[in-house]
């Protein structure tokens, strides 16, 4: 346990440090987009951090695993918002440094959501299945991020094909967030 408590630790560091990014990303750019996405991962790194405090007290964790829930049906609704908003205004093409820091962090996202995965498969600590599902959710805004920065990169696509794309991972992005929430809400509302 005490890995998988560094190692979302470190997941933190990372998520606020990609937070920040984004944040500045959104000033520079004056994209809803990225300030949203700033936002978001603010969110989810208050989520990672609350959910490590409280790990050290078994009477809370499903109380937090919870909450987690909660946060993450939340976070799905304004992503739905978002997506319908955002997804219908031209995205802004950035340079490859721009996408491979996305790309490394997406990566990294998902490789972290699978080992959370693994860790989780045959335990019944709230803790754990809290920070897989913060985990999963991240990696999956994510990659509807980088796939949005990958197709204003590319030339030559039509915009009606890209904004089918984004919505529609935009929509999967969503439902996944909400079923990971309602997860968390009944698997552990008895612990409210």
């Amino acid at each position: 346990m005490r890995n998988g408590v560094h190692a979302a630790a470190l997941s933190l560091v990372i998520n606020i440090a990609f937070a920040l990014f984004n944040g500045a990303l959104g000033l520079m750019d004056r994209s809803a987009w990225f300030m949203a996405m700033c936002a978001f991962y603010m969110l989810l790194s208050v989520m990672r951090f609350c959910s490590l405090m409280r790990g050290c007290d078994k009477v809370s964790e499903g109380f937090m695993a919870f909450l987690s829930g909660i946060a993450l049906t939340a976070i799905s609704l304004a992503l739905s918002a978002v997506v319908c908003f955002c997804m219908s205004q031209e995205a802004k093409a950035h340079g490859p440094a721009l996408l491979l820091v996305m790309a490394a962090y997406t990566f990294s996202k998902i490789t972290a959501a699978v080992m959370s995965q693994v860790k989780a498969l045959g335990t019944s600590s709230p803790l754990v299945m809290s920070l897989w599902c913060i985990s999963s959710g991240d990696a999956a805004l994510s990659v509807l991020s980088m796939q949005r920065a990958v197709l204003a990169a590319l030339e030559g696509m039509a915009a009606e094909s890209v904004g089918m794309m984004n919505k529609g991972t935009g929509a999967f992005s969503c439902i996944f967030l909400l079923m990971l929430g309602v997860f968390l809400c009944t698997t552990y509302r008895k612990a409210r």
